[in-house]
C-alpha cells in the first residue's frame, strides 16, 4: 500500500539532506546488527516499490515532538511522500545507517517489529549490493541526534540557484 503524497505540515520539519534513491534499501539483516551488520537482498524501501519511477531523493522529517522522525521521499516537484510514519534508528558505521521503518503499530505484524532499511554513505558504492560492516548500536535516548548528525554529514542538501 502506498502512503499518500502530501506537503510537509507546519509541525513537521524536513532535515536539510538529500539521500540519492540508489543509496536506500529494504534489507534482510542479522539482528542485532552489531558488532557486524550483514545486509543482503537489497530492494527498494518497502513502501516505495510501486510508484512513479522513484524520482527525487529520500530525506527524514522531524515530527512535532522532536523526538521522532519519519522517512520520506521528496519528488522533483516538491511533493513529499511519507514512506514510513516513524523510524527507529538501530546501528551506524562510517559507511551505513540501519533503521526500522514503522517499528510498531501498523507494521507490528512484521517479524522483528518493522522494515529494516539501510542507508549507504557516499564512502561506499551505491546500488543494491549487500555487504558486511562493523557497526555500533545507537544508544537509547540519543539515537535521533546521532542519526541526524550522521545524515547531515553524509548527505547535506545541495543549494542550487533557481
Amino acid at each position: 500500500t502506498q502512503a499518500p503524497t502530501r506537503p510537509a505540515g507546519p509541525t513537521e520539519e524536513l532535515l536539510p539532506i538529500e539521500i540519492p534513491i540508489d543509496r536506500c534499501f529494504d534489507v534482510q539483516w542479522n539482528p542485532p546488527g552489531h558488532p557486524t551488520l550483514n545486509a543482503q537482498w537489497l530492494q527498494p524501501p518497502y513502501n516505495d516499490r510501486h510508484d512513479d519511477g522513484r524520482e527525487g531523493h529520500y530525506a527524514f522529517e522531524k515530527l512535532e515532538d522532536g523526538r521522532r522522525m519519519s522517512f520520506v521521499r521528496e519528488r522533483p516537484d516538491g511533493a513529499v511522500l511519507r514512506i514510513f510514519e516513524e523510524v527507529e534508528f538501530l546501528v551506524v558505521s562510517d559507511d551505513v545507517l540501519l533503521f526500522n521503518g514503522d517499528p510498531a503499530g501498523a507494521a507490528s505484524f512484521v517479524p522483528g517489529g518493522g522494515y529494516g532499511t539501510l542507508v549507504k554513505a557516499p564512502s561506499i558504492p551505491a546500488g543494491d549490493a549487500g555487504g558486511s560492516w562493523m557497526t555500533q548500536p545507537l544508544a537509547n535516548g540519543s539515537e535521533i541526534a546521532s542519526a541526524e548528525e550522521w545524515l547531515l554529514e553524509k548527505f547535506p542538501k545541495s543549494h542550487r540557484a533557481v
